[in-house]
Parts: structure tokens; C-alpha cells; sequence
């Protein structure tokens, strides 16, 4: 158990490296990225973008500027395109350059090839969104509160975060798949001293993996900063 203690940090800080995030996906990407992530039976990208959808009332749904942190090759943004008569203004952002080109082949309004937290803290400082979607980000997030209160700090009033993080799993999977998994109460706790709320929370597949044999569940959740008018009441 100790010898796991020691060495999970050390992994960690090895993967959250963006260089090391570069160098895992630069030579995976576009649609071979995308039919991977349907083999696995991932289903972030279909359930937290229905929830948000699902959510916005009519009068507001056509034209949300949304920020979709770590956003790959699209796939979380692209019901977000799809939706018949909207005009949604998408940003997307990754750090490895091999995502961001097959981005680009979307409708996205801007592509940002940087680290999430380095976007937020530069280009995109000072911005609100009215969604801001982070899924399949967190497994290369080292230290979930502080990197959640800078996304909480780019939402709306009236805003959705949409998060989707993989239970917490023992270190030795952990280092088999090259994933860092997390504790949900942290992060809960960082986003209500932030003062958002939580609305919905579901657990759904990640990755079935090894032939069926190891399966990885995610927690989605999604939560929104009320109107300033309703904080104040609260």
C-alpha cells in the first residue's frame, strides 16, 4: 500500500505533463480516435450534451456560446452543431495539435490548441459561457478542486457545466490504462463553494475494456450558477 501512495504521484505528475498528453493522442486522432471511443461504449459525449440540451429553455437554446475543454475531435460539441436551427457559438479546446486540426473540420467559432488551464488563464480570460463541457478531460487532471474552480470561474450566470470523471479506481488499473480516476466529494464541494448547484448526476459506461473482462464506470453530473438575482435569495 505505501509503495502505491509513492508511486501514484510520480504517475500522475507524468501524465498530466502536456507533452505527454501530446505524445498519447498525436498519433490518434481523427476518426480513428472517434471509432475507438464507440467501441469502448463511452457515452459522455451522447448523455451530457442531451442533458444540457434538455435543460436550456427554448428561448435561450439557439445561439449558447459554449466552451468545450479538451474537445478531441468534436464529438461532445457536434450535437451542439446538429441541432436544427441553432447557431451556437463553439470554442474548442486541446492540447495536442493532432485534435485540434480534426476540430477544425467542425463549425467550431475558435479552435485553441493549449492546455485547458493555460487557455482559461490567457485566451480566454475574462470570458463567461453559458455551457462549458468537460468530458474526457479529467483523467489527466491531477488535482480535480483548483482546475474546477478556474472552469467554474468561466460559467454564466444561468450557466451548465456539464463533467464527466471516471470512478475512482485502484492505482494498479490506473497505471495499466494511463488514467487518473478521482474521489467525487472534493470536487463537489469545490464547485458549491463556487456557488453552483448540482441538477442532475448519472452513472453511465466510460470504457469497457480487455475483451469485456474490466469495465470503468463515469459519474456525469451537470451544474449551473443561478441568475444573480436568485443567489442573492439563496
Amino acid at each position: 500500500m505505501a509503495a502505491s501512495a509513492a508511486s501514484r504521484p510520480r504517475f500522475a505528475a507524468q501524465i498530466t505533463q502536456p507533452q505527454a498528453i501530446v505524445d498519447h493522442y498525436q498519433n490518434f486522432a481523427g476518426s480513428e480516435y472517434d471509432a475507438a471511443i464507440e467501441s469502448y461504449g463511452y457515452e459522455a459525449h451522447h448523455r451530457i450534451p442531451a442533458q444540457v440540451l434538455a435543460r436550456h429553455s427554448a428561448a435561450h437554446r439557439q445561439q449558447l456560446r459554449v466552451l468545450d475543454l479538451g474537445c478531441g475531435t468534436g464529438l461532445v460539441a457536434k450535437p451542439f452543431f446538429d441541432e436544427p436551427g441553432s447557431s451556437h457559438e463553439v470554442t474548442g479546446v486541446d492540447v495536442t495539435p493532432a485534435m485540434t486540426e480534426s476540430a477544425r473540420t467542425l463549425p467550431y467559432a475558435r479552435v485553441i490548441t493549449a492546455t485547458a488551464q493555460d487557455a482559461l488563464a490567457n485566451e480566454l480570460a475574462g470570458e463567461r459561457f453559458d455551457v462549458v463541457l468537460v468530458c474526457g478531460m479529467m483523467e489527466f487532471v491531477d488535482d480535480p478542486p483548483p482546475f474546477l474552480r478556474q472552469v467554474a470561474a468561466a460559467l454564466a450566470e444561468g450557466g451548465l457545466l456539464g463533467l464527466a470523471v471516471p470512478h475512482k479506481q485502484t492505482f494498479a488499473l490506473e497505471k495499466r490504462f494511463g488514467i487518473l480516476t478521482h474521489a467525487f466529494e472534493p470536487m463537489d464541494e469545490a464547485l458549491r463553494a463556487c456557488g453552483l448547484t448540482q441538477e442532475w448526476s448519472d452513472d453511465f459506461n466510460g470504457y469497457i475494456l480487455e475483451r469485456g473482462k474490466t469495465e470503468v464506470m463515469y459519474r456525469g453530473s451537470l451544474w449551473s450558477r443561478p441568475p444573480a438575482g436568485q443567489q442573492q435569495q439563496q
